[in-house]
């Protein structure tokens, strides 16, 4: 079974269908930013997420979702993620 990832926004096409080459992919075609309640609902059950800044990833995220194993931010900066959590939670972050 492939890993289950999720695209928090819209991408272009050949982004997902690499990653669908190699997880089963969620994504947000609609574009629409996902409300904390929203992105948790969406992230309890994968393994990965692709995050764009508005996207926040805290303790409160990552203790509802325990399968998370790798937050990327799409981002030049990380001030969305909460490394030291992460790191607490045995999650990657890039």
């Amino acid at each position: 079974m492939k890993p289950r990832v999720l695209v928090t926004r819209a991408n272009f096409p050949e982004v997902l269908e690499f990653l669908r080459a190699h997880f089963e992919v969620e994504d947000n075609q609609a574009d629409e930013a996902l409300t904390p309640e929203v992105l948790r609902e969406r992230l309890s059950d994968k393994d990965g997420v692709l995050t764009l800044p508005i996207d926040r990833v805290d303790t409160e995220l990552l203790q509802a979702c325990p399968r998370l194993k790798a937050v990327c931010n799409i981002a030049v900066g990380y001030n969305n993620i909460d490394v030291a959590a992460c790191t607490a939670h045995g999650v990657m972050a890039t």
